[in-house]
């Protein structure tokens, strides 16, 4: 059995690391007595890569008495509808930041690959 700290080590390090270091990341994240503040934030990343342990996910958030950011996020990551009700809370207590401003040189969302000066246009004769 891996520590908790070794375990988030490696599922941050390698591109497909052990079921096992998942398993130990997500019990450390869903522990109601203290959550493991890294193991937390992998999970918030960790995408599909969690999708096996999304039961116990939702009900560490449906039970969570603290902070459950970590959690929701990682519920809507993988595309589980049962992160809706806590990011709705989320984001009108303001905690998520909706109005973020692009830098000028970044296209914004939707926006493509580029300008459109940035390639000249094809001239017709």
């Amino acid at each position: 059995m891996r520590s908790t700290g070794s375990a988030v080590k490696a599922v941050v390090r390698y591109r497909r690391p052990d079921p096992e270091c998942w398993e130990v990341v997500v019990r450390a994240a869903c522990n109601p007595l203290g959550s493991s503040w890294d193991a937390a934030k992998a999970v918030a990343q960790a995408g599909p890569a969690v999708s096996g342990h999304a039961d116990r996910l939702a009900r560490a958030l449906a039970t969570r008495l603290g902070n459950g950011e970590e959690l929701a996020l990682a519920l809507a990551g993988m595309g589980d509808i049962r992160a809706l009700p806590a990011l709705r809370h989320i984001a009108e207590d303001g905690r998520i930041p909706l109005n973020v401003r692009w830098p000028r040189w970044a296209p914004g969302p939707g926006c493509g690959t580029g300008s459109s000066t940035s390639r000249p246009s094809p001239t017709t004769n």
